[in-house]
């Protein structure tokens, strides 16, 4: 909801958006397209323990989880703990008395856990997919390859604000997903988008707490996608507003020339009726043209 012009042209002045990477690949868009198992005691355990992990801090990653973990009835989902979010790297964390470790190559290494060769991650990202380690303790278990589809309608969206002069802020615990990554896959220009790091999360989650009654120029229910629709349409309701002003000004400029014209032309009916035709001629005109692109 956009309560008015006033409203709209400060919404459009804004120049900064903060969404998350689930806001950008809704559920659906990140598919596993292969599981490689590195080792196969306590597999399906550990499978478990990752769907933990990322459904405790609302990673993009839990769906696939979620639906590996799915196929095994036999295990419960345990409680995770000390969840943290390693920038460009991944998450680790306690699940059951045991340290996870679920993200890119370079976290495996830094915690001195074997992966396979450069060469493997090399092919699958040639192919365009990324490649997600799985490890617990001093052990990987697997590699899932995951896919990153873009939806449409998300896309239209972004790139609708982005042109407009707003940056993108993303709050992000994705290792895959990095600002050159969404370029590419929304087709965004430089400098468009930037990842928040920890300490921007944690500012900007303090700045932002729920409140009983606070003054805004907009409201919106649903997924935090809605804010950059909103701020698109707050765009061209201000623009929609300027055309319709503008061909006003004009309108009336071109009916006080015609009704001017007609008083000096002379006769009595034309001054009567001229006024009228033009008034509603121009009111039909306005009317469609709103009609045909609305904000």
């Amino acid at each position: 909801m956009i309560p008015g012009l006033t409203a709209a042209e400060r919404l459009e002045s804004a120049n900064a958006a903060v969404i998350s990477t689930n806001d950008l690949f809704p559920t659906g868009t990140i598919t596993m397209k292969d599981l490689k198992v590195l080792a196969n005691n306590h597999f399906d355990a550990t499978i478990m323990r990752a769907a933990s992990l990322t459904a405790a801090v609302n990673s993009p990653l839990y769906p696939i989880f979620q639906r590996i973990a799915g196929t095994n009835s036999s295990y419960t989902m345990p409680d995770s703990d000390t969840v943290k979010y390693e920038e460009h790297l991944g998450l680790s964390g306690w699940v059951d008395n045991e340290l996870l470790f679920i993200g890119n190559r370079t976290l495996m290494e830094a915690h001195g856990i074997t992966v396979p060769s450069f060469d493997f991650d090399k092919r699958i990202l040639k192919e365009g997919y990324f490649p997600v380690y799985l490890a617990s303790g001093n052990e990987a278990y697997a590699v899932i390859i995951i896919e990153y589809n873009v939806n449409a309608y998300v896309a239209k969206q972004v790139q609708r604000l982005t042109n407009s002069g707003v940056t993108l802020l993303i709050s992000n615990n994705d290792p895959n997903v990095t600002e050159q990554m969404l370029r590419d896959h929304f087709g965004l220009y430089e400098d468009s988008v930037k990842i928040m790091s920890n300490a921007g999360n944690r500012i900007y989650k303090t700045s932002t707490q729920p409140a009983l009654n606070v003054s805004a120029a907009g409201a919106f229910r649903g997924r935090p996608l809605t804010l950059i629709t909103m701020l698109n349409c707050a765009a061209r309701i201000k623009k929609s507003n300027l055309i319709l002003m503008l061909s006003y000004i004009a309108l009336a400029i071109i009916g006080l020339t015609v009704f001017v014209y007609s008083s000096f032309a002379g006769g009595s009916e034309p001054i009567i009726t001229l006024p009228l035709i033009y008034s509603v001629s121009a009111t039909a005109l306005s009317i469609l043209a709103f009609t045909v692109r609305k904000p």
